[in-house]
């Protein structure tokens, strides 16, 4: 078998690398499964038979998470619903105004989101019968759901007019009827009719009518007809719902879903655009962090926990680039041979500055794939990909897709202009007090300009340390030929004693930012 030799990787991955998808969301079943890595203890943490949610920004690959998790389920011949919350709701019903258009909105999209669990427990349903299974017990309490889903009340004017209309007609009508039967038969009829009639309109807006307790029982009915009476529910993209409407459906899922037994619910969702519980005069809405839903599995903290060693995890990341430009070139139907494919070799022959890419993507699995595939389009030929090419990708991504987002509000632009500043001298990392930290910063970190570190260290345990991502500076480290543990950020960060002031504290106030 001949082994590939390292003109051979570079053009590989220049055929492939442009062309990659770097939405899970986008591609189908079998690729996903295809291009799935697996992340630490990931996989056994989600499938715990836990409630839980799974927290992680934009990029760091929950979908595929989810989407893998329910394979496996599956292929276990478990029953699992992926409910994807972008597509329930009316975008219309989103943006009306005042609290009853905020409760309307919800109302449709409880609506919708027990369609879309119908749906899927119909699709069940069918494969049991296709596999001879029983499946009545199933039919019926999907039905119950499917009813419980369509009950409208409308409210408005209601018109009611009552009419009665009576006539009659009497008299004697004779007949005489001769035949081959002697006899005469003689007729009278007398006509009387009386009629009444009465109409009834109601004028007003129609509204999803919603039984709690009856929906959780049609549900638990669903539950208890499954072949494991088990069931996983899945909900991705937690953070497309508006964020006043949140904690009115998460009450919803937890008092229908909640006390069903043999329900396992996980969502995802961006922390900092969930809103999953607020106070109320008789306690609270929503679901309960630590009490109603386990809080505990943040994959941003993975992917730190990769990058902050001394010896940094890279094999994820290798592995993670590879199977998708595998997977790319068998969808594009490229005749390669990947039995004698060395994936350290490819590595280091054709993508030399792939290590530090990873720190420019700040470990983002998509940002790291668009900062690889930018590269690849940019560099001539035969050419491996340098640090250069990293490092021109990386800021070239920045620009188009980073800093347009935080030029959307004053305050993060202010905040954004007074980091590169901060960058462009040498500064990496900085301390924000926990208890007094601008919304500005929770921004550019949802925005991935930012990354948090660490949480609670400096004096009294007081801060959270933050790294600037480094495609913000890029264009100043481009000279320097690869990535030194001086402009790192992540570099040798277990090592740091947190108790001590270990970087400049930054206060700001949406206008101006000072470091003490």
């Amino acid at each position: 078998m001949t082994s590939w030799n390292a003109r051979e990787y570079r053009d590989f991955f220049k055929r492939t690398l442009p062309h990659l998808g770097r939405r899970a969301e986008n591609k189908s079943e079998t690729s996903l499964e295809a291009t799935f890595v697996e992340l630490a203890d990931l996989h056994a943490q989600l499938t715990s038979a836990e409630n839980q949610i799974v927290y992680g920004r934009r990029g760091t690959g929950k979908t595929h998470a989810f989407s893998h998790l329910r394979s496996k389920l599956v292929r276990s011949r478990e029953d699992c619903l992926l409910i994807d919350l972008r597509t329930v709701g009316s975008a219309g019903g989103y943006y009306l105004g005042a609290e009853d258009g905020r409760r309307l909105a919800a109302a449709h999209i409880m609506v919708d989101l027990i369609e879309a669990i119908h749906d899927q427990l119909y699709a069940i349903a069918l494969r049991l019968l296709q596999d001879g299974a029983v499946y009545e017990p199933l039919i019926k309490a999907v039905d119950r759901i499917a009813e419980a889903a369509v009950k409208i009340t409308v409210e408005g004017v209601v018109e009611r007019s009552v009419g009665r209309l009576q006539s009659g007609n009497s008299g004697t009508n004779s007949a005489l009827h001769v035949g081959y039967r002697s006899g005469i038969v003689v007729g009278q009829e007398a006509n009387e009719r009386q009629e009444s009639t009465s109409t009834y309109k109601q004028t007003g807006t129609g509204r999803p009518t919603l039984i709690i307790g009856e929906l959780q029982q049609s549900v638990a009915a669903a539950i208890s007809g499954l072949p494991e009476k088990r069931l996983w529910l899945l909900f991705d993209e937690w953070s497309a719902i508006p964020l006043d409407i949140q904690p009115l459906i998460a009450d919803f899922v937890r008092r229908v879903f909640l006390p069903c037994k043999g329900l396992i619910l996980k969502i995802a969702a961006v922390e900092r655009r969930s809103n999953l519980w607020q106070q109320s005069a008789t306690g609270y809405v929503g679901l309960e962090p630590g009490a109603d839903i386990f809080t505990g599995l943040d994959l941003d903290e993975y992917i730190t926990r990769l990058l902050t060693p001394t010896h940094p995890d890279v094999v994820f990341y290798r592995t993670l680039l590879i199977r998708h430009v595998q997977e790319m070139a068998r969808e594009g139907g490229l005749a390669y041979n990947f039995q004698s494919f060395d994936e350290s070799a490819a590595i280091n022959d054709a993508i030399p500055g792939f290590p530090d890419a990873i720190y420019f993507s700040g470990g983002n699995p998509r940002d790291l794939l668009s900062i690889v595939s930018e590269a690849a389009t940019q560099s001539r030929g035969a050419e491996s990909i340098t640090f250069a090419a990293i490092t021109r990708a990386a800021r070239r991504h920045y620009l188009q897709t980073k800093e347009s987002q935080a030029n959307l509000l004053p305050s993060t632009r202010n905040l954004c202009c007074a980091l590169r500043d901060y960058s462009a001298v040498g500064g990496r990392r900085f301390l924000v007090d926990r208890h007094h930290c601008s919304i500005a910063v929770y921004d550019l970190l949802d925005q991935r300009l930012i990354h948090l570190l660490d949480r609670s260290v400096g004096p009294g345990g007081k801060y959270d340390i933050y790294a600037i991502d480094l495609s913000m500076c890029a264009d100043g480290l481009a000279d320097k030929g690869d990535l030194k543990a001086s402009d790192n950020p992540w570099a040798n960060w277990d090592h740091v004693k947190v108790g001590r002031k270990v970087a400049p504290i930054l206060s700001f106030d949406d206008h101006k930012a000072t470091w003490d």
